[in-house]
């Protein structure tokens, strides 16, 4: 398994780098992982990526799975989380009703567990777009104020 930190050496702004042949596997404890995750999602080509999320991230920009990218983002289950829009505890990861979450596109796979997305706000898709060439699997998890104005706002499950 290669080393997530040697993988984030892209630096936004620049020409992507060929996704790495190897399984990459990211912890984000912290908003900052989440752009280290979007900028590596950046790269070209197939990857595949397994994701732990811990406690509470925000997202400002939309994350965009594209080119034939397997996405795996597993949350946990926290008594410290628990309220009423999330009472099973899930790590909450939460746009502020500035932008969606997710999009999938061009054949892409993304798989989401014990997550609660709230928040999410866009044209398509409030919380997770995602286009009919590419698969979305949804296990434990909970959907909360997102909305979309044309597509797709909210379905709790």
């Amino acid at each position: 398994m290669i080393v997530a930190g040697i993988i984030f050496s892209l630096v936004r702004g620049l020409r992507a780098a060929p996704c790495p042949a190897d399984a990459v596997a990211v912890d984000l404890p912290s908003n900052s992982g989440v752009y280290r995750l979007i900028d590596a999602l950046n790269c070209t080509g197939p990857g595949v990526y397994n994701v732990s999320v811990h406690g509470r991230l925000e997202i400002e920009r939309k994350i965009n799975i594209s080119e034939q990218k397997i996405v795996n983002i597993t949350g946990s289950a926290d008594d410290d989380f628990k309220s009423t829009s999330n009472p099973s505890g899930y790590t909450v990861v939460s746009a502020v009703h500035t932008t969606g979450m997710f999009s999938v596109s061009n054949g892409s796979t993304l798989i989401i567990t014990r997550l609660t997305l709230e928040g999410g706000s866009s044209v398509e898709g409030g919380a997770v777009a995602v286009k009919s060439s590419s698969i979305l699997n949804v296990l434990h998890c909970g959907f909360v104020n997102n909305g979309a104005s044309t597509a797709g706002g909210e379905k709790q499950i």
